[in-house]
């Protein structure tokens, strides 16, 4: 009941149908994973590491960029439901751990293979809360500036081996969730921030 989240989405109304993620494999392709989490550890099952080309995906440093991030999402996901702290939204699901980042945050080649991996271990949602961007240039108010704006997947967001894994993800009719808020327009203002440089101070926000 103090779960802000589970209110917004009105979860309850689905756990008084039963439904509470028994069943289903959830792939979570982000950083790294701390496995062994006493909220997590249940629902975890075997994961990959797409630079290693391992089934260890844990975290260097929990600290880092990218270190927690997997863990953090996986608990939104499917956090345990044991009296304990908080509890995700499909506390029953199974989390497939797919680490596509290094501790640092830098993407690693081969994501490809983690999707494919995600897949053939018989995932039905393939979760990714990030997002690849890039910098156009802009005109604000006469002056010259630069605007980040999401990447396209034709545009050199995506490798010719991930589109086709994730085009292989659609056919197999499984869902693949991605973030929609890392850049772009704020969803709650209109408002997009834009810069002097590529990747210098903020010139500000301006209304769409």
């Amino acid at each position: 009941n103090n779960q802000y989240g589970l209110g917004n989405i009105n979860a309850s109304a689905a756990y008084d149908r039963g439904y509470n993620g028994d069943g289903t494999k959830v792939a979570v392709l982000d950083g790294g994973f701390d496995t062994s989490h006493t909220d997590l550890d249940a629902n975890f099952t075997m994961g990959y590491d797409t630079e290693d080309s391992d089934n260890t995906p844990n975290a260097d440093s929990h600290n880092a960029t990218m270190g927690g991030h997997g863990t953090h999402v996986s608990g939104i996901i499917a956090a345990e439901k044991n009296d304990s702290g908080m509890h995700g939204v499909a506390y029953n699901a199974s989390i497939i751990p797919v680490k596509v980042f290094k501790d640092s945050g830098t993407a690693v080649s081969g994501i490809n293979l983690g999707i494919d991996y995600a897949t053939d271990n018989g995932a039905i949602a393939l979760n990714n809360s990030w997002g690849t961007s890039r910098s156009v240039n802009a005109t604000c108010s006469g002056i010259s500036c630069y605007v980040v704006v999401p990447h396209e997947s034709s545009t050199g967001g995506f490798t010719s081996a991930e589109r086709t894994s994730w085009a292989g993800v659609a056919t197999d009719n499984n869902v693949v969730v991605f973030a929609a808020g890392n850049d772009g327009n704020n969803s709650s203002t209109g408002s997009m921030r834009f810069y002097y440089t590529s990747n210098n101070a903020t010139y500000g926000d301006y209304g769409s």
